[in-house]
């Protein structure tokens, strides 16, 4: 009883303040490898938080354990030491422990990317042939978090590099088998699903919007293989307060502007970013939103058809827990324990 009574407490202190990412807390783990929609509760490293759009704050983490054959013996308690009890994540309504399956992939940190050599993950896609803008092409894709994935996409800008060429592409609409999957170049794991951006029935008038020609931000310099994104920061930004950041587009596409922000986070590189949303009345300078890649100014989509959200899952897990699971609503902290 005295271990359960501390146990208690410490969670109890972890929900007197908004986590920032990297911390331990309390929140929603979304699955990249279980079926879309699926999430569970439990204690672990914060990897985002954000705004609900009900004014609230979502929180979501990752368990401590990676599912890597080599080095997960079957319990939650093979990495750093943590202890069964506190880092079990459950099921919100069944309450059963998640499938060991369901853990988040091992990634290589800094010293064994350095000890394994450049590999995979420091060479480029090379092409034979400088790609022209929106043909399909092997390149790299920059996810909202700012972290690069290799894939099949269309070609948003192609670049010379030595002897080769390589591409800077977008998922293609629709295209999601196995030979245009886009994938983490560390690991090999997929890209998770609330990052890829869905497309509906106003594509063609999205795309005709799209085609129209964009003057380009002077300030800004493209962005090239081995420079960060705009996007990245030192020290993460208040929520709420105005900052460089993301901003996801209803075209699909990610923008880079100084805007409110509604999310910070930290990718699989530890890097921090920030996801935006324009500020209603403000423009000019850093307020003008643009393409990271390519420079052009983002299109207006007010009144646009197509102007509702491109990652419906991403909305869908931007709530507190007791939005995502009512069950717990009022029910108290102990309802949250799954012991």
């Amino acid at each position: 009883m005295a271990d359960q009574n501390k146990v208690m407490q410490w969670v109890r202190d972890l929900f007197k303040h908004t986590p920032q990412p990297g911390e331990e807390h309390f929140g929603v783990y979304i699955p990249d490898n279980a079926a879309q929609g699926t999430f569970y509760l439990g204690v672990g490293k914060v990897i985002e938080t954000g705004i609900t759009p009900s004014g609230g704050t979502y929180v979501w983490v990752e368990p401590y354990a990676r599912r890597n054959p080599s080095i997960f013996d079957g319990s939650y308690e093979c990495n750093k030491g943590k202890r069964a009890a506190y880092y079990r994540f459950f099921h919100p309504e069944s309450d059963e422990e998640m499938p060991a399956e369901y853990l988040p992939p091992y990634r290589l940190n800094q010293d064994e990317l350095d000890l394994a050599g450049p590999g995979r993950a420091g060479r480029l896609p090379k092409l034979h042939h400088l790609p022209s803008r929106g043909e399909e092409a092997r390149g790299l894709y920059i996810a909202p978090d700012t972290q690069l994935y290799e894939g099949v996409g269309r070609v948003l800008q192609g670049h010379a590099k030595g002897r080769g060429f390589f591409a800077w592409v977008e998922p293609i609409p629709g295209r999601n088998d196995d030979a245009y999957r886009f994938f983490d170049r560390n690991n090999d794991s997929d890209m998770h699903y609330i990052n890829m951006p869905c497309y509906g029935a106003h594509d063609a008038a999205m795309q005709e919007l799209l085609a129209n020609p964009r003057p380009k931000k002077d300030s800004a310099q493209p962005r090239g293989r081995n420079s960060a994104s705009a996007a990245r920061h030192d020290t993460f930004p208040k929520l709420g307060s105005e900052a460089m950041g993301t901003y996801f587009a209803p075209d699909g596409r990610f923008y880079i502007g100084v805007g409110k922000v509604t999310a910070i986070g930290l990718n699989h590189c530890g890097a921090i970013y920030a996801l935006v949303k324009p500020v209603p009345g403000k423009s000019g300078g850093d307020y003008d939103f643009y393409d990271e890649l390519t420079l052009e100014h983002m299109p207006d989509f007010t009144g646009h058809a197509s102007s509702k959200s491109r990652f419906p899952w991403r909305d869908h897990f931007s709530k507190t827990v007791e939005e995502l699971a009512p069950k717990f609503k009022g029910s108290g902290l102990r309802a949250l324990l799954p012991f």
